[in-house]
């Protein structure tokens, strides 16, 4: 019973610390936004902080333009390796 409980208050420290952790990454992006005129540093800032919330090593920022998702922001990996990324919306990535 001893070592339940335990385990139970770990879980319950490690979601507080994540909590905590997203608190202080929304208000770190919120002012950022604040301060932000540029559309670009404001998709790479994003996509950035996508990756460091996520805990992953590279990611990407896509939108929908004339029903296509185009890449507009990329993390973790040199753009060059993919200058222009695009796939049309329902198709399957080859």
């Amino acid at each position: 019973m001893r070592a339940e409980l335990q385990r139970a208050l770990r879980q319950v420290q490690q979601v507080n610390s994540h909590k905590a952790h997203l608190l202080h990454t929304s208000f770190a992006v919120s002012e950022m936004l604040s301060g932000m005129h540029d559309l670009q540093e404001l998709q790479d800032y994003l996509v950035r902080i996508a990756a460091e919330v996520s805990h992953v090593e590279s990611a990407a920022l896509f939108l929908v333009q004339d029903n296509r998702l185009h890449r507009v922001a990329l993390s973790g990996m040199a753009a060059e390796f993919l200058p222009e990324e695009s796939y049309g919306v329902g198709e399957p990535i080859r």
